[in-house]
């Protein structure tokens, strides 16, 4: 997704969990997948060129990364961590048709924040669940030349990144869903640490959110 979108998802869902200064962190985490170290020979950071299985993988083992920092009393990059988990799981529904695997699983073009299941076992293990493939150099021609971008866009596949993405409102209408589903993925992923850390050590929240927890 752009910039802002990952910006207003991390806010939205996490502003009233974290402090300013953890909420900054993970921001500027999640925002470093989208520089060009974190572009080349990392598809598993965007669910990119059917990375599926590995960007899953990633998720999960960036889960450990936050436990094991608090740990050993390293929150800045217990942050960092769960600010690239956090790309990532916002770039599974941009990147994938995870949300037209759901219409047609619904039979609904119409989805509510009640409704809309972000992690549908019989999507996530559906044959046709794939994402976007980048193909060169169009996709990336589109992306640097976005006025006449969307005009190239017809010279490629229909599993391109230019036809494929919902990263923005431009996307058309699915953003909107895509948008959702990675909004509760957000707080289902804190919720997920958040349960774990209760079950270990209350004081790791604490230190986990900059904030004192409060029952």
């Amino acid at each position: 997704m752009d910039s802002k979108y990952h910006i207003e998802l991390v806010e939205k869902a996490l502003a009233d969990y974290f402090s300013s200064e953890a909420l900054k962190v993970i921001i500027k985490s999640n925002l470093n997948q989208d520089s060009i170290f974190g572009q080349i020979g990392h598809n598993e950071f965007h669910f990119d060129n059917n990375a599926i299985i590995e960007g899953t993988r990633y998720i999960n083992s960036q889960r450990i990364k936050v436990y094991n920092y608090l740990l050993i009393n390293l929150p800045g990059k217990a942050w960092k961590a769960f600010g690239c988990l956090l790309h990532a799981a916002h770039d599974f529904y941009a990147h994938t048709n995870y949300i037209d695997l759901l219409k047609i699983k619904n039979n609904t073009e119409i989805f509510s924040i009640d409704s809309l299941d972000f992690l549908d076992d019989e999507i996530l293990s559906h044959p046709f669940l794939y994402s976007h493939t980048a193909y060169f150099p169009l996709d990336y021609l589109i992306s640097a030349i976005p006025v006449t971008g969307k005009y190239l866009t017809k010279y490629l596949p229909e599993n391109s990144h230019a036809k494929m993405n919902l990263d923005s409102p431009s996307s058309g209408d699915n953003f909107q869903w895509a948008f959702m589903a990675a909004l509760c993925r957000t707080k289902h992923e804190y919720s997920l640490i958040e349960k774990f850390l209760l079950t270990k050590d209350r004081s790791l929240l604490a230190l986990f959110t900059d904030k004192e927890f409060i029952e």
